[in-house]
C-alpha cells in the first residue's frame, strides 16, 4: 500500500511538472515566493471533522479493516498534499514563476485528492501557499483573491490555525465585507481555542519556559512554538476589529 501511494505522488508531480514549460514568466519572481514561513511552520495543526475524530481516537486493535483504510488514507493525503505543496512552490521559486504559478498548481493538485479525504490536504495546501506565498509583499486584488480562495478553505473545515488566518483576516481587509472579517475571525478563535484546550498540559508547560527566561523561544521546539503562536493569535483576534 505504501509503495503504491509513494507511485501515486510521483505520478501526481510528474503529470504537474509535464504541465509546466521551462520558460519564465515574462513577469519576475515576486518577493512573495521569496520570504520564510512563520516560525514553528514544522509544526502545523490540521482540524478533523467529528465523524472522522472519533474514528482516530479508537485504538487501531479496536477499529475496522475500513476504518483503518480510512485512517492512513487521511494521513497519506495530508503528507502527500504536505509535500508536493512545498515542491510545486520551490519549482515556482527556481523557475521565476511568481505566486501566480504556485497558486495554479497547488489548485492543480488539489483535485487529485478524494472527497472524504481532501480535508486534510486542503489545510495542508492552504497553510503553505497563505504563509509560504501569500502573506508577505505588495496585497494587490489577484493576491487578495488567492488569499481569499485558501482561508476559505481553512474556514470550511475548521482550522485552528489563527496564527495564520489572522494574518489572512489582515490582508483580506477592504476585499471581504468587515461582518464577514469578523465572523471568520470570531469562528477561528473558536475552534483554535477548543484546540489549544487540548493540549493544555504543553500550552502551560511551553509558558512556564518563557516566564522563567523571557524572550528565549529558541529554548522551544516547533510544537510549543506554535502552540504558543496559535495562543498569542487567539488573544489578537479577541481585539480584531476590520
Amino acid at each position: 500500500m505504501q509503495t503504491k501511494r509513494f507511485l501515486i505522488t510521483v505520478i501526481v508531480v510528474a503529470i504537474l511538472a509535464a504541465g509546466c514549460d521551462d520558460a519564465p514568466d515574462a513577469n519576475p519572481i515576486s518577493a512573495d515566493l521569496r520570504h520564510e514561513p512563520s516560525e514553528a511552520v514544522q509544526f502545523i495543526p490540521i482540524a478533523w471533522p467529528e465523524a472522522a475524530q472519533a474514528i482516530r481516537r479508537k485504538p487501531r486493535a479496536e477499529r475496522s479493516a475500513f476504518e483503518n483504510g480510512f485512517i492512513d488514507s487521511v494521513a497519506w493525503a495530508g503528507g502527500a498534499m504536505n509535500n508536493l505543496a512545498r515542491h510545486l512552490i520551490a519549482e515556482a521559486q527556481k523557475k521565476n514563476r511568481g505566486w501566480q504559478g504556485a497558486d495554479a498548481q497547488v489548485r492543480r493538485a488539489l483535485l487529485s485528492f478524494k472527497q472524504e479525504t481532501a480535508f486534510t490536504a486542503e489545510q495542508f495546501a492552504a497553510l503553505a501557499m497563505l504563509d509560504r506565498v501569500l502573506l508577505g509583499g505588495e496585497v494587490t486584488l489577484e493576491k487578495q483573491a488567492a488569499i481569499a480562495f485558501y482561508a476559505q478553505l481553512l474556514l470550511k473545515n475548521g482550522s485552528p490555525a489563527a496564527d495564520v488566518l489572522l494574518r489572512a483576516a489582515e490582508a483580506l481587509q477592504g476585499y471581504w465585507s468587515d461582518e464577514a472579517i469578523a465572523q471568520a475571525v470570531a469562528l477561528t478563535a473558536q475552534h483554535a481555542e477548543a484546540w489549544l484546550g487540548a493540549q493544555a498540559e504543553a500550552v502551560s508547560k511551553a509558558s512556564s519556559v518563557l516566564l522563567e527566561q523571557p524572550n528565549q523561544e529558541e529554548l522551544l521546539d516547533a510544537r510549543a512554538r506554535r502552540l504558543l503562536a496559535v495562543r498569542d493569535a487567539v488573544k489578537a483576534m479577541k481585539a480584531f476589529s476590520p
